[in-house]
């Protein structure tokens, strides 16, 4: 380099990746991804909404921002649709998973995130296991934790409907605390499309049952 400067602000810092889009459901699981990150990096603090932070993508998809960038695609993004209704729950959402990832990326309460913590250890396992295991052994614990609470059986996953309420609740905590693909968690619980999964969470946020259901894992 031409000042013979190191370090991850001036070196490796561009790359591209490729991203699959084809079913629009990896693309979303990204773009999440990314526009949670500055909640996760502590640049939105507090009782501070993400739609504040002004270097993100955020408040044009939301419909918050007047003027939206031509590049700016909002196709596999919007999967409610690029309406005023659709840009709303895409809002809410998001804004709702940046309020969980303050709390440790639980699905909701404090109160959740202790039980979880004392099943845990109850196991065998370690309280730092929650937040650092790789995402697919955090799924594939999160799969058995709730199939051994509920008395069921791998087989049993693929006799039951593809949206059963106990799915429905495995999936959302999944979604909430990894980045397994909703085409992963649907193959794992029989689920049928991967667009299904992100229609089914979306419903089971605003479903009690499913919410109860999930407060027992």
């Amino acid at each position: 380099m031409k000042h013979k400067l190191r370090g991850h602000l001036f070196q490796g810092c561009y790359k591209a990746i490729p991203v699959d889009g084809e079913d629009g459901t990896y693309f979303r699981t990204a773009s999440d991804y990314i526009h949670l990150n500055p909640v996760r990096a502590g640049l939105v603090r507090g009782d501070d909404v993400l739609l504040n932070y002004r270097w993100s993508s955020f408040p044009a998809l939301s419909g918050i921002s007047r003027r939206r960038p031509e590049w700016l695609c909002a196709e596999w993004i919007l999967d409610r649709g690029d309406n005023v209704s659709g840009r709303k729950i895409f809002r809410y959402s998001l804004e709702e998973r940046a309020r969980k990832e303050r709390r440790g990326g639980f699905f909701d309460s404090d109160a959740f995130r202790d039980v979880l913590l004392d099943r845990i250890r109850k196991s065998g396992g370690k309280e730092a296991c929650v937040g650092g295991m790789p995402d697919e052994q955090e799924a594939e614990r999160i799969i058995e934790l709730g199939l051994g609470i509920w008395g069921l059986q791998r087989g049993d996953l693929q006799k039951m409907p593809k949206g059963k309420q106990e799915k429905i609740a495995i999936a959302c905590l999944i979604r909430e605390r990894t980045m397994m693909t909703n085409g992963w968690i649907a193959k794992q619980l029989h689920m049928g499309d991967p667009s299904r999964v992100c229609r089914y969470c979306s419903a089971g946020r605003e479903n009690r049952v499913i919410q109860k259901l999930a407060n027992t894992l």
